[in-house]
């Protein structure tokens, strides 16, 4: 007799509420100390009220960064409105410039798609000709990269070619006053094309029929993919859960894949060090979307020392 699966839960909560301020309070203002992943564990209700409660509009820009993998995680849009009253349009410094571009982030992260909308133009009329822009030109491209099914890459790449050659007229290149000159044209040579490949392949990925797409989510979710990185990681693990959670006709092919990858890399000849992270993370996602491991799975599970942490996880 098939058994029913139990609904997808963004997470099982297990923390009372003096315990989810606690956490909270420490990875959203414990700055470099507090790591990257939101903690869980705690009711998702909670989250939003917190973030309304702690979160002001002169935030500091680390913790905006921690809200906004806060967000990821707890898929919360209903605080987007308090976030917004920090995008002033009138940015001068890096502090103001990062703290817009966070929020940007989030609201292409759990925004509709007109809060996207919005958020791309913002990005190229209001952050992008700003001169702290040059400076924190990563963090502009990691904001595009969030707001990949609405941005126009141009102002951004037009805007990198414009220092270029404002900066290379100095006689030395290659001594410290051609330092800004290298910057750019490095950032032109490796970071800008790689962001624009990741823009192309969310919209592609976004664009393919349902049944196909989770497939080659899930080929970027075990580090498969050229384009699997760290926030591809957590893309298409957000995909994946929200495919799960779609059904149970879903949540089971999710299921079925992942089993067949772990089944597959038990059986392998890979070396250790694949074979634990690919058993790993598959088995940390199973758990996490609700299904079971077969006995000879959950053995070499319990197995691994220092298991690395994942998106689909609940621990």
């Amino acid at each position: 007799m098939a058994t029913t699966l139990p609904p997808v839960m963004i997470t099982a909560t297990r923390w009372p509420q003096r315990d989810a301020a606690a956490l909270l309070e420490q990875f959203i203002f414990g700055a470099r100390y507090s790591g990257r992943r939101a903690p869980r564990g705690i009711d998702p209700e909670y989250v939003s009220y917190w973030i309304r409660t702690q979160i002001k509009p002169d935030a500091a820009p680390s913790a905006l960064l921690r809200v906004v993998d806060l967000l990821r995680f707890y898929d919360r849009r209903d605080v987007i409105d308090v976030l917004a009253p920090i995008l002033t349009r009138r940015e001068a410094d890096d502090r103001d410039l990062a703290r817009s571009a966070y929020v940007l982030q989030a609201l292409g992260e759990v925004g509709t798609a007109e809060h996207g909308r919005v958020a791309a133009n913002y990005l190229n009329e209001f952050l992008v000709p700003v001169p702290a822009a040059l400076t924190l030109f990563p963090l502009m491209l990691e904001t595009a990269e969030a707001l990949a099914l609405h941005i126009d890459m141009e102002p951004l790449t037009q805007r990198l070619k414009q220092a270029i050659v404002e900066t290379g007229t100095v006689p030395n290149l290659k001594g410290p006053a051609g330092i800004p000159h290298r910057k750019y044209s490095d950032y032109q040579r490796n970071e800008l094309p790689q962001t624009q490949l990741v823009v192309t392949m969310k919209r592609r990925v976004e664009l393919t029929e349902p049944a196909i797409r989770f497939q080659e989510l899930v080929f970027i979710y075990m580090g498969e993919a050229d384009l699997s990185t760290a926030s591809t990681h957590v893309w298409a693990g957000r995909l994946l859960r929200s495919y799960a959670m779609l059904g149970e006709t879903q949540q089971q092919a999710v299921l079925d894949i992942f089993k067949t990858i772990m089944d597959g890399a038990i059986r392998s000849r890979m070396v250790k060090p694949r074979k634990d992270f690919t058993v790993g993370r598959a088995a940390q996602a199973t758990i996490y979307l609700q299904g079971k491991l077969s006995f000879q799975t959950q053995d070499y599970f319990d197995s691994i020392q220092n298991r690395p942490e994942s998106f689909l996880s609940d621990e």
